[in-house]
């Protein structure tokens, strides 16, 4: 039985830091676009910081998710 390739989509992601009035991106770990049922988090542990992918403005906008080991 041929095994199905995995179609995975990895990017950088970002932390939402404030900086007084405005919100930073900063890079942390790399997290897929694809749904894996669980969101993308620094150093990937439950309860950390949200991971966002940045939108054409520079804006750590897109919800990101874990990649699976």
């Amino acid at each position: 039985m041929a095994e199905r390739a995995k179609s995975t989509t990895e990017v950088q992601g970002y932390e939402r830091v404030a900086n007084g009035n405005e919100v930073e991106c900063q890079p942390q770990d790399m997290c897929q676009i694809e749904s894996t049922g669980i969101l993308c988090t620094v150093d990937y542990i439950p309860g950390n910081a949200q991971l966002y992918r940045l939108d054409q403005f520079g804006n750590c906008t897109q919800e990101l998710y874990r990649p699976l080991p």
